[in-house]
């Protein structure tokens, strides 16, 4: 699932701001190591949220599927 930006995105940069001290940083997991299954099962475990780096998604295709999402939540 694409979470798209200008909804859920900005909505987790306001919770970073969070005062609770058990809060931890939305981690971010990077496909190109070879440990990424290891880490995305970790931070599925600790935390329920992560953030996909080097993914090799093409900007358009994620815009475009930020237009579709965002037409059909309208």
């Amino acid at each position: 699932m694409v979470v798209p930006c200008r909804f859920s995105i900005s909505h987790f940069i306001l919770r970073k701001q969070c005062t609770t001290p058990n809060f931890k940083k939305l981690p971010e997991i990077d496909l190109s190591d070879p440990q990424a299954k290891t880490h995305i099962v970790k931070a599925c475990k600790d935390f329920g949220f992560l953030k996909i780096i080097n993914h090799d998604i093409s900007l358009q295709l994620i815009t475009d599927t930020e237009a579709h999402t965002e037409n059909f939540l309208a």
